[in-house]
């Protein structure tokens, strides 16, 4: 295993990133121990380099040209080294933590099913357990990591109307959520969005349902139809 890791030096990096990732996101949500402000920060910064590591293996060499600058903003990888440049130096918002530590726990549990695949079959028995628990749950944790960047949307219009956000904010996020439906290696993004409009077809079209909110309800799909890519 350690000859393993030393062959494999920016994937051993990223691993022990995600896992500091993954402990900061929990001592920042449940308040174990020290102050929770370092916890968040931390968490975004692992994630930054996380991504900026990621972003670095699978873009091709630097190039001062359209062609390359329009590679690497089709990188998941980039869209999250945006995300938590974003948020970095941002007032905490809890949410904002949730795609950066699911997408680090999955990672840093693939890594460690390969680490695990080294050793002999019968060892760590509870880790493998845990790892594998946590593929089965993929999905799920996928479109909740997608649901929340959604989320994260009005939250932070919000904010910046409460006086405590970036006017820029709003409109750079608004370019992250583009990138994340336009990705082609994750559809969950695109899946959420058709999820919430058949959500709100469907408590609109209810007889109970007045009939401001029904006008609400359509104008509102339609205004997000036209931001759309």
């Amino acid at each position: 295993m350690k000859e393993f890791l030393t062959q494999n030096k920016l994937q051993t990096c990223m691993w022990i990133s995600r896992i500091v990732t993954v402990w900061s996101c929990i001592f920042y949500i449940l308040p174990i121990t020290g102050i929770q402000l370092v916890h968040y920060r931390r968490a975004i910064m692992c994630g930054a380099i996380t991504s900026s590591i990621r972003t670095y293996q699978r873009s091709p060499p630097f190039q001062m040209s359209r062609e390359y600058l329009n590679q690497l903003v089709r990188e998941d990888s980039f869209h999250y080294l945006l995300f938590c440049f974003l948020f970095m130096a941002h007032m905490p918002i809890t949410p904002v933590l949730f795609p950066v530590g699911i997408f680090a726990l999955l990672h840093a549990c693939t890594f460690t099913t390969t680490l695990l695949n080294l050793t002999s079959p019968g060892s760590f028995q509870m880790l493998r357990g845990l790892t594998s628990y946590v593929h089965q749950k993929q999905q799920m944790l996928m479109m909740f990591a997608a649901s929340t960047e959604v989320i994260l949307m009005p939250m932070v219009i919000f904010q910046l109307f409460s006086g405590g956000g970036s006017i820029l904010l709003p409109f750079v996020y608004y370019r992250f959520l583009c990138m994340r439906y336009t990705s082609q290696r994750n559809p969950y993004s695109r899946q959420v969005f058709y999820q919430y409009r058949l959500a709100i077809e469907y408590l609109t079209s209810r007889p109970s349902c007045p009939a401001f909110l029904r006008t609400f309800g359509y104008r509102f799909i339609n205004f997000v139809n036209k931001l759309c890519p």
